[in-house]
């Protein structure tokens, strides 16, 4: 039976998105466009001037000299700790005045159990920690043990294992500014200029209670925002100067606060290193707890990698960063660009926090370990881009308080999630003024009325956020906390206000960005392909994980094609482990019971209890797949059940589901290769009588045939509408409506034949 209409609301419902051809041009940009054109003040800040050298240079290939950390000690492969080596050459390089620390492939070990609980320390410019690739046959840099807190009883103590910590720099006060200047404008009039020249890095500061109510507008601030009450607003920004005429300074970048001269303006020498750079680089974390936030130091903290503090024109590029708390950091920076980086593994705290620092540009990267805050913001922090970066529905970004302002999410996809943003209720608000959603795509759960200054809670604070072209699933807004909702359900052009606002300053695209779009799709797809096991970093075997689960695991009878395999043999938390790669799954609101071998995952039979696995080129195959797993159906429970599928939103999924009346297993789907033909195709069969079955399918896409076996017995073969199945970079869900139990779950990215199908039944059957 074909029909066309949808019939799995109940599992998941989305929203059109529509074509951003077609997209209207954004009011907001035309008030930008006429305010710069009339020297007035926007709406919209000018975002143009993030990232290295503001965008206008592509990111050096620095050429040497060259301080390769196998002459220093640091040997790799070979189960000992290569700190000491590796430390000794970065003085070397320090002392020469900058070079490239390099590492050769291999494994290195950066942190062992008998360590000293030191960071390695960078602390002067120009020294490039270069490796030899983040995938298969390139350099790992391996943190086998964590680090300790300075102080237990604050679990954001604990150090990272690097660090850029700039020795002897100049902070001294420059001059007061005695003038007024317009947000977004340049200049700034000071009592004197002398020791002032171009290209010097200046800080402009401020802090006063006086200020509050002005930022805060139109709220107040309350009792328990102890920061607010007693220190007032504090500005950091960070520039460069451009020219001086007399007490007028013309600065590179816009000052993004207007600046009042009764708050006490005074501007400082910024004291930085400058050209640090992090690429080429897997590095490996050893964390494989269930996160829980803000349980513990180790939690929160254990496992931290890389904090690029205090520096100028730098960058972190081409990295991978596994089995983190906290992989990479940008604190008290000015113009740093951390771009294709994948942040992979166990989920943990924060995936990318940028604080204190003044136009970062975080671009082309993706967030595939969920962390608990995606990349965001804290601190004193102006200016930061995130620019199409990708992260899971279930996390949310973070805006972590302590004052952050004018930030832009451009062209993003992922989640918003109460409580997931973070922030002390001292340190409130959770962002100031101006915080951007440009062309956001939701893709976690619908929302209604989502409120970002929320009165009913201690937290959840936000001023008055500006949106353009939200879309993506269905997600409604309080309007009153919003300042603009434009074009809700719909993109706006320019896509990308980033790219629209630079090619207004420049005249054109910068150069390097279209070369650095197409090798990041390339990587990442070659990153993700490429498991622990395949270099020689990680864990023995014989470890227990933090989940209780042995790593080794029973091998499948059919190994050949096996993309994925989840065995659901953990004992408790929310990680169900890939045995076969790493496509790690994340449960929600499910729970576990002995299973057909093992354990196995047992699901509330309603539409929040799930298995997700978050999208991978390990289980995206839209034109042929064999998908196995044991099931377990205690009976209808009025909706329909959903065993497995992908999706990407409406008229883009597909999906294998027992109908809510009569539990015959269905497969509906639509096709990229029949565009707006969505097809319902019953099986005729029935497993919702409480026993164990072994269910797969078998999709040909060549042979436009679909195949459901039940305990090894082909039950029917379906001529399909199409070759090529939509939905495939969604996640991949299991269980969602399900009233019962999975277990030992394949995905193979071929098809399977009826003999290997029977091989793989008559295995399971005899355990």
């Amino acid at each position: 039976m074909k029909i066309r209409m949808i019939v799995l609301a109940a599992v998941i419902t989305f929203t059109a998105v529509s074509l951003l051809s077609s997209a209207e041009t954004s009011r907001l940009w035309n008030d930008f466009l006429e305010a710069r054109e009339k020297g007035t003040e926007p709406m919209l800040p000018d975002f143009s001037c993030a990232g290295y050298n503001c965008g206008e240079t592509p990111i050096p290939d620095v050429a040497g000299p060259v301080f390769d950390v196998t002459k220093y000690g640091a040997l790799p492969d070979d189960e000992i700790s290569d700190r000491t080596g590796i430390q000794a050459a970065i003085r070397a390089a320090e002392k020469a005045g900058g070079g490239i620390v390099f590492f050769p492939p291999g494994v290195f070990r950066v942190h062992e159990a008998g360590d000293p609980n030191e960071t390695i320390t960078v602390r002067k410019g120009r020294i490039v920690f270069r490796g030899s690739g983040a995938g298969a046959g390139g350099t790992v840099l391996y943190m086998h043990a964590p680090l300790d807190p300075k102080n237990p009883q604050q679990m954001w103590t604990t150090p990272p294992c690097f660090s850029v910590t700039p020795a002897g720099v100049d902070e001294s006060l420059l001059t007061d500014i005695t003038g007024p200047s317009l947000r977004e404008s340049r200049g700034i009039t000071v009592a004197s200029s002398a020791g002032i020249k171009p290209g010097d890095r200046i800080v402009l500061s401020m802090q006063s209670t006086a200020a509050v109510d002005e930022f805060l507008a139109p709220y107040r601030a309350e009792p328990s925002w102890k920061v607010l009450q007693e220190k007032g607003i504090m500005v950091q920004e960070k520039h460069e100067v451009a020219s001086v005429n007399g007490r007028t300074v013309v600065l590179r970048e816009p000052i993004h606060v207007n600046i009042n001269p009764a708050y006490g303006w005074k501007v400082y020498r910024y004291g930085c290193v400058s050209n640090i750079g992090i690429e080429d680089i897997w590095f490996r974390g050893n964390w494989k707890d269930n996160f829980v936030h803000h349980r513990s130091a180790l939690d929160d903290s254990g496992f931290s990698g890389f904090n690029l503090a205090r520096a100028a024109d730098s960058w972190v590029r081409r990295c991978r960063f596994t089995d983190f708390n906290q992989p990479v950091s940008v604190s008290g920076c000015k113009s740093v660009s951390v771009m294709q980086v994948l942040l992979d593994g166990t989920p943990g705290h924060s995936a990318c926090t940028v604080s204190g620092s003044y136009g970062t540009w975080v671009g082309l990267v993706r967030d595939d370990a969920s962390h608990w805050h995606a990349p965001g913001v804290t601190g004193q922090n102006a200016g930061a881009v995130f620019y199409r970066i990708e992260y899971n529905g279930d996390a949310c970004m973070e805006l972590h308080a302590a004052q952050p302002y004018d930030t832009l999410y451009d062209a993003v996809r992922g989640g918003i999630v109460y409580a997931r943003e973070g922030g002390a209720v001292e340190n409130l608000p959770n962002h100031l003024r101006r915080l951007v959603l440009w062309n956001f795509e939701q893709t976690g759960k619908p929302i209604d009325k989502f409120s970002y200054w929320r009165t009913d809670k201690g937290w959840a604070r936000e001023v008055k956020p500006i949106i353009a072209g939200f879309h993506g699933v269905p997600t409604t807004f309080d309007e009153s906390t919003l300042e603009v909702n434009e074009s809700y359900g719909t993109p706006v052009a320019p896509e990308s206000l980033w790219e629209a606002q630079f090619i207004k300053r420049m005249g054109a695209l910068p150069a390097w960005l279209a070369a650095a779009r197409t090798d990041w799709t390339t990587m990442l797809s070659l990153w993700q392909n490429v498991r622990p096991a395949d270099i020689a970093a990680g864990r023995p075997a014989s470890v227990e994980d933090a989940a209780g689960e042995t790593a080794a695991a029973a091998t499948p009878a059919v190994t050949d094609g096996l993309s994925a395999s989840w065995p659901c043999n953990e004992k408790s938390g929310t990680v169900i482990l890939d045995k076969a790669g790493d496509s790690r799954g994340a449960l929600h609101d499910a729970d576990r019971e002995p299973g057909r071998t093992g354990n196995a995952v047992v699901f509330g039979g309603n539409n929040n209890s799930y298995l997700e696995i978050p999208s991978t080129p390990a289980i995206n195959a839209s034109h042929e797949f064999t998908a196995v797993f044991w099931m377990r159906c205690a009976g209808p429970t009025g909706g329909y059940q959903n065993l497995f599928g992908k999706t990407e939103g409406k008229s883009r999924n597909y999906f294998l589901y027992m109908g809510k009346a009569n539990g015959q297993l269905t497969f509906s789907a639509n096709w990229e290769d029949a565009p707006g033909d969505f097809t319902v195709d019953n099986f005729g069969v029935t497993v919702w009588d409480g026993a164990w079955h072994h269910v797969a399918v078998r999709f040909d896409g060549s042979a436009r045939k679909l195949s459901l076996f039940v305990d090894g017995v082909m039950k029917k073969t379906l001529d399909t509408k199409g070759a090529v199945l939509a939905g495939n970079r969604g996640p991949l869900l299991f269980g969602q409506g399900l009233s019962g139990a999975l277990d030992e779950i394949k995905f193979y990215q071929r098809t399977l034949s009826d003999d290997e199908i029977v091989r793989d039944w008559k295995a399971g059957d005899a355990k």
